[in-house]
């Protein structure tokens, strides 16, 4: 899938040839985001696919990453992920940046090297430590056919609502510890856009609060991962208002776009604006704040 990509795929793939029954289809548009790439993807998949699996352009799978992913399926798991490297900033994502995911492993199952995750656990890990990055991950295509990237979060978000959901609708979640996948070696523009002062960061903010509330929607998540996701809807939303004063202030009194848009589209918004600002000046004066 190449989304007008500034490194055209069709020049990488010229010299790439598969023998039958393998082949490989190239669809090429206009850049329209991440998620109608991702669901453009998820439409041209041939009809008697039954895996599904996600590579970006930045990332790269290990020898037999496929292979071991087909290997647990026919052991019954039916969603399967694992760890990833990230230069400079990890070198696992599960030992550096996912504690309780980690204590998960440790005290699930691990059989030859697939660790069995408490269906019950999975949803609520993605939502406070995010372990399944888009290229770690490799699905039954049955127990989801019609699940598409949410659209609307252009800027963020859209891979943790689709990953919940994705989880939730889950029987068997294994985490393969054979293998790590390579993140970032390529051209990666959300990695950005993470500074205060960058004009897509409130954009960003946003589509945190967005994609949070509309998990807070999903049918048959448990009361455990609701809990879990209204505490990081709550510290989302104190960080959006938090960066709204910020943003105004340094404007000199105009309110972001972002914010403006938000207050239309939830119709909440003046509550929890109002309870995410007196909790901020409350905390803010004491010294237990940090955005």
């Amino acid at each position: 899938m190449d989304d007008g990509s500034p490194c055209p795929a069709r020049d990488e793939l010229a010299a790439l040839h598969f023998s039958d029954p393998l082949c490989l289809k190239l669809v090429c548009q206009e850049n329209a985001g991440v998620a109608v790439a991702r669901n453009r993807g998820l439409d041209e998949v041939d009809p008697f696919a039954t895996l599904i699996a996600f590579l970006d352009s930045d990332d790269s799978w290990p020898q037999h990453h496929i292979a071991n992913a087909m290997e647990a399926c026919e052991r019954g798991f039916d969603f399967i992920f694992t760890d990833n490297r990230r230069e400079p900033h990890h070198d696992s994502y599960m030992k550096d940046c996912a504690p309780r995911t980690m204590m998960v492993l440790t005290q699930s199952r691990n059989d030859g090297g697939f660790i069995a995750v408490p269906r019950s656990e999975m949803p609520s890990l993605i939502i406070e430590e995010f372990p399944v990055q888009a290229s770690t991950v490799v699905y039954q295509r049955s127990i989801a056919p019609d699940l598409r990237f949410n659209t609307d979060l252009a800027a963020c978000g859209e891979d943790v609502l689709f990953m919940v959901a994705l989880a939730s609708k889950a029987k068997n979640t294994c985490f393969n510890a054979r293998t790590r996948v390579e993140c970032g070696h390529g051209v990666n523009i959300f990695f950005g856009h993470f500074a205060w002062d960058n004009p897509s960061f409130m954009a960003i903010k946003q589509d945190q609060v967005r994609c949070h509330t509309l998990i807070a929607k999903l049918p048959d998540l448990s009361p455990h991962t609701l809990a879990y996701n209204a505490k990081r809807l709550r510290k989302l939303r104190t960080d959006f208002v938090f960066h709204t004063i910020r943003r105004t202030l340094k404007t000199k009194g105009k309110l972001p776009e972002e914010t403006c848009h938000l207050a239309k589209a939830d119709r909440w918004f003046l509550v929890w604006f109002t309870g995410s600002l007196l909790r901020i000046m409350v905390t803010y004066s004491l010294g237990s704040y940090r955005p």
